[in-house]
């Protein structure tokens, strides 16, 4: 579908017809086991055509096998090399309507190893391929012609000789024409004359092709139209003009950005895309660092070293530096390693929007999981956990245990320690190296530290209406709006300092006083009020506001804040008023509600979370206490199910239902 119509019929209300980031890109980790796999990533590359790359992350004997259904299924060349295109037939077997299979081969599939494979559809206004043959002739101005299907300005394209041993010739928006680079090779940008140049690639100001240079020969490991030499074209969208802006809900929203940013050799380099990316290649144009490849599945952290990888040389997965964070609206350069942010040196990038795709179900969004697993027992939640609060021993005295993707969870055995916090208490971040396992596209493994023990998992996945992440650093300024892409205005809000020993802090919507009250999510006490913790308390559907108050807005500390929203028939927040006497709570849902938490506001008492992966029965449920560290509880009828929400039951006493108070709760499908 091209830009215009599918501009047309979200403008028609055809929202069924919309297309998503999630329909067209995907980051996706598997763990070799020898024997031949399916790989289920949701990606039509069958149908619409797509280049999927695949990484071995421990080992450097294998490079970037780059796969496209232009060329074929056994048919690979490699990013980190000149090599012409070889053929296996045991490496990538078959594309698919929701992603790809992989064969026995080492290179995709070693037992054992983890690997990373990135799926890019083609799309217009996002990516497309082109295959042409090289025919030695040039226009008078010495260039070549060749059509394309984006539909929008290129903002990269990168070229590989199929026939021989050549280097990749690579373009960018912002590279000035006839400057260029080279993806298998740490060089930068190079030429700088059409003479100085003969691999060029000429990228004009329209939506239908690109130009080629003449020059250039396999011999001198340079060429991109050698008479009767195969080549191939990857190519993806600038992002910036209207014709890539197709996507989301009304049609308008962008997926991509092709940029540049000007290291400052500091700890903080902010650059704005308009979205928060999942993905992001970057490249040094200025001298010779390595190209790297980021991604939110293997981590991109905020206060964490990431995962990196590059595309130029086949070296094992590294993370060993806190290079980039990412920000609802962009991504910063936190470091001023030479890699990322030296000063003065200039950076190309791409850059791709976070899975922003509606739910459909609850189930797509949130997971309660009660298990005795032992370690290593994977753990299946049907969609990438962006948040996980865990009571890993329910009759112990543990506290429950928050952890969150944007600040480290482990991806690989191998990876040191996770991050977590804990709602019992005010302290601040801990990492554990005990908690080291693997966060995959669809669920997780029981950490060592608790194989065996009865534990629950509530998993969360921010999507929008639903619930969002927010990382940000303090800065004591009073009515300060933080961005969010929740997409709605917040209910909600859970905000906890990172950095310190600070207590949690809870705003939601039918508080007395939107600006001033505030309840601590681990403690019991009734809600107080203070005037600087949320400025005038006027959040939205893209900021939520702070005051200067130190446990949400500490100057330098690292903050995190968790955003939650009703969305019809999959979540509600909301309030009840205490009579003593059984209340059906209506939450609009179909099949009742399997998370529930419950807190009154107008007297202390503890916060309550009761869920059907333990039970919710007509009769005594097991409960648990987020503020506390005692083990779970049996002896009250806490709530009993109800087909459009809950029942709150006069047995659970005044903690739940007395007379006269006043309740808020969270409740999910």
């Amino acid at each position: 579908m091209d830009p215009i119509t599918a501009k047309l019929m979200a403008a028609a209300g055809a929202a069924k017809e919309a297309t998503y980031v999630d329909d067209v890109f995907s980051t996706f980790l598997h763990e070799g086991t020898g024997s031949a796999q399916t790989i289920t990533n949701g990606i039509d590359i069958s149908g619409e055509g797509g280049m999927v790359i695949i990484k071995n992350r421990p080992r450097s004997i294998d490079g970037f096998f780059t796969f496209d259904t232009e060329r074929g299924t056994n048919k690979y060349i490699r990013t980190n090399l000149a090599n012409a295109e070889q053929t296996s037939t045991s490496i990538l077997t078959a594309f698919s309507s929701t992603g790809f299979s992989i064969g026995t081969s080492g290179s995709s599939n070693r037992s054992g190893d983890g690997y990373v494979s990135w799926t890019f559809r083609k799309c217009p206004g996002f990516f497309d391929i082109v295959t042409y043959t090289g025919n030695g002739v040039e226009d008078s101005n010495g260039l070549r012609t060749i059509s394309h299907n984006l539909g929008a300005k290129i903002g990269f394209i990168a070229i590989k000789n199929l026939s021989t041993s050549s280097d990749w010739v690579c373009a960018h928006t912002d590279l000035q024409y006839p400057y260029y680079l080279e993806l298998n090779t740490n060089q930068g940008s190079q030429g700088g004359s059409v003479s100085a140049s003969p691999g060029y690639i000429y990228l004009p100001n329209n939506t239908t092709n690109f130009q080629i240079g003449n020059g250039g020969s396999a011999s001198a490991g340079l060429d991109l139209n050698i008479n009767n030499n195969n080549y191939v074209a990857y190519i993806w969208a600038l992002g910036t003009d209207s014709d890539s802006q197709v996507f989301g809900d009304d049609g308008d929203e962008a997926i991509i950005k092709c940029g540049s940013y000007t290291g400052n050799g500091t700890s903080s380099n902010s650059v704005t895309l308009g979205f928060e990316p999942q993905w992001l290649l970057v490249k040094d144009s200025s001298s010779t660092n390595n190209w790297g490849i980021y991604d939110t599945m293997r981590g991109i952290t905020t206060g964490g070293n990431d995962p990196y990888l590059m595309p130029d040389i086949a070296q094992y997965e590294d993370g060993d530096f806190n290079l980039y964070s990412v920000t609802p609206t962009g991504f910063e350069a936190v470091s001023s390693n030479q890699f990322v942010n030296g000063n003065n040196q200039t950076y190309i990038y791409i850059a791709i929007r976070r899975p922003h795709k509606p739910p459909n179900a609850a189930t797509d969004v949130f997971s309660p999981a009660a298990t005795s697993a032992s370690t290593g027992t994977k753990i299946t939640t049907g969609f990438p956990v962006d948040l996980q609060i865990t009571k890993y021993n329910r009759s112990a005295v543990t506290a429950p245990w928050v952890f969150t993707r944007l600040t480290k969870v482990s991806t690989t055995s191998a990876e040191l320690g996770e991050a977590y916090l804990a709602t019992a208490n005010a302290n601040g971040e801990n990492n554990a190296t005990t908690l080291t396992r693997n966060w995959g596209n669809t669920g997780f493994e029981v950490p060592s530290l608790w194989g065996g023990d009865s534990s629950i998992y509530w998993n969360f996945r921010r999507a929008p209406g639903f619930f969002d992440v927010v990382t940000y650093t303090g800065n004591s300024t009073n009515f300060r709006d933080v961005s969010h892409n929740l997409s709605v205005t917040p209910e909600m809000i859970w905000v906890k300092n990172r950095s310190t020993n600070r207590d949690w802090i809870v705003w939601h919507k039918d508080f007395s006083s939107a600006a001033d009250s505030y309840a601590n999510l681990n403690l019991n006490s009734a809600v107080g009020s203070s005037t600087d913790m949320w400025g005038d308390g006027l959040h939205t559907s893209t900021t939520f506001e702070l005051g200067l108050q130190n446990s949400v807005n500490r100057s330098g500390d690292d903050l995190i804040a968790y955003l939650f929203a009703s969305r019809a028939g999959i979540s509600k927040v909301g309030t009840y008023a205490g009579t003593g006497s059984d209340i059906d709570v209506d939450c609009g849902f179909t099949n009742g509600a399997r998370f529930v938490m419950i807190k009154r506001t107008d007297a202390s008492a503890d916060w309550f979370v009761v869920d059907t992966a333990r039970g919710i029965a007509s009769g005594n449920d097991p409960y648990l206490t987020l503020n506390t560290t005692e083990g779970e509880g049996t002896t009250a009828n806490v709530i009993d199910p109800l087909s459009s929400g809950f029942t709150v039951k006069t047995s659970g006493g005044a903690a739940i239902n007395g007379s006269g108070g006043t309740y808020l709760f969270l409740a999910i499908a």
